[in-house]
């Protein structure tokens, strides 16, 4: 679950999301028994120096 710093409007989205309505084609790909681990490509805030 998302909760920090996110806007609760994304974190409606957020629980919205599925492999179904947001990764659709990938998922024929994985054979059964396995699953897809959504990693993310969101960038983290940078640290002050």
């Amino acid at each position: 679950m998302y909760t920090h710093g996110h806007h609760e409007s994304a974190l409606r989205s957020h629980r919205r999301r599925t492999a179904a309505n947001s990764a659709a084609r990938l998922l024929p790909a994985p054979a059964p028994g396995l699953s897809v681990l959504d990693v993310s490509v969101a960038r983290a805030p940078s640290p002050r120096t």
